[in-house]
């Protein structure tokens, strides 16, 4: 699938610190967001390999169980191919390939991050695509990020108020950063953090703490996750 992006430049003359107009801020998302489908398109075409760690913790914090995965994550007709190729160094059983294949996990969190929506909010889960559709952004100014220059932006956390979902409710106990490249836009680096714990499922479960970090490196005319 072919895609060709066009975009005008943004120009923030801000320093750090300084206040940066709405409206400028505003724009420079809308292309960040348009440059970030773009990416996201392109890696649907790569072939690449996945690590995933489970932890099990007990009260304290300590771990009492421990899964490690990885997988093989080939473009398919129906999103990815997802082979598991060992579990904890070892080679798995054919129903834990089955299993795990019929499973789409990375499909499925592929096609949140396009779309925004995911339904387990409950579970944790954050959606790539909420870094940028956020109405709350303050222009940090610039810095350098593995030799990028990048604008920095920053979003807050707010109060929980009643009558949220709990989609809205982990949106709003988040707070991050976001380093965008400089002219291109593509994002260099994202990293995120929950500031309280969100109940859900009727106080049943509690997500205690998320932290997400998102780093890229450079693919052609693409920025893929590193």
């Amino acid at each position: 699938m072919a895609s060709s992006l066009i975009l005008m430049p943004v120009l923030l003359w801000a320093s750090q610190g300084e206040a940066v107009p709405h409206r400028d801020i505003e724009r420079m998302m809308d292309q960040a967001r348009q440059v970030q489908m773009a990416d996201l398109e392109f890696w649907s075409r790569l072939t690449f390999h996945r690590q995933v760690i489970r932890e099990r913790l007990d009260g304290e914090g300590q771990v009492l169980e421990r899964e490690e995965l990885d997988f093989r994550i080939r473009p398919s007709p129906r999103g990815f191919d997802e082979e598991l190729r060992l579990i904890d160094g070892q080679a798995p059983s054919r129903r834990k390939v089955r299993e795990h294949r019929a499973a789409g996990r990375f499909t499925e969190r592929y096609q949140t991050a396009v779309s925004g929506e995911d339904p387990r909010y409950d579970k944790g889960d954050f959606s790539l695509a909420n870094l940028l559709r956020r109405a709350d952004y303050l222009y940090l100014g610039r810095e350098m990020i593995d030799g990028i220059p990048c604008h920095r932006l920053d979003f807050p956390a707010h109060p929980e108020v009643g009558g949220m979902g709990v989609e809205e409710r982990m949106a709003a106990a988040t707070e991050g950063s976001l380093w965008l490249a400089e002219g291109s836009l593509h994002m260099v680096r994202a990293e995120t953090r929950t500031v309280r714990s969100v109940a859900a499922l009727a106080g049943l479960v509690k997500v205690e703490g998320v932290v997400i970090r998102l780093e890229t490196d450079a693919l052609g005319n693409h920025r893929v996750p590193a």
